[in-house]
């Protein structure tokens, strides 16, 4: 079973599908050294994502996957330990980020990039969940925003709806160009 799934691993790498794989992968806030598991011990580790749940044979209700490194984990969610695993069932040079794109500057100017209507009375504010790990999507996003906010409206709040916040941050990531972009200049 091992190197069926193996094998069904490696094809969905060297498929089309692989960058949204890898993208995946590496949203998925794993730990920077990976534990090793050990059968019938609890194991914090990342759930494998959907890209690759789909594909693999499925499971039990009581069950999911999941991936240490490059080693593909068998959970039991309701006793929180380890069922079984398969190493090595992940490539070999895991993501080390999100994939990002070539910056592109938003330039501020006279208008909007995001027009909205103009309703007397209303209160235009800025809505934002899933912040991101800082890769340059997000600081694109964030410059959308500012530049909206400098150009527009200047709203009065920001409302974060969650997922905000990672276990890994740590105060050096809070620094980033997107932590430091401040709305309210």
């Amino acid at each position: 079973m091992a190197g069926a799934l193996k094998k069904t691993i490696a094809d969905a790498f060297k498929s089309e599908r692989r960058v949204l794989i890898m993208d995946e992968l590496a949203e998925q806030e794993a730990p920077r050294t990976a534990p090793t598991p050990k059968i019938n011990e609890p194991l914090t580790a990342p759930r494998l994502p959907p890209r690759l749940i789909e594909i693999l044979p499925p499971l039990p209700k009581q069950l999911e996957y999941g991936f240490t490194g490059r080693t593909l984990v068998l959970r039991d969610v309701d006793a929180d330990v380890i069922v079984d695993f398969v190493p090595d069932a992940l490539p070999a040079t895991p993501p080390a980020a999100v994939p990002s794109a070539a910056p592109t500057k938003i330039q501020g100017g006279t208008s909007s990039p995001l027009p909205m209507p103009d309703v007397r009375g209303a209160t235009t504010f800025a809505l934002m969940g899933d912040s991101g790990s800082g890769d340059m999507p997000q600081q694109q996003v964030a410059q959308a925003i500012l530049t909206y906010f400098n150009t527009a409206r200047h709203f009065p709040f920001v409302l974060m709806l969650g997922d905000n916040l990672y276990q890994t941050t740590t105060r050096t990531s809070s620094s980033s160009p997107t932590s430091r972009s401040s709305i309210a200049a």
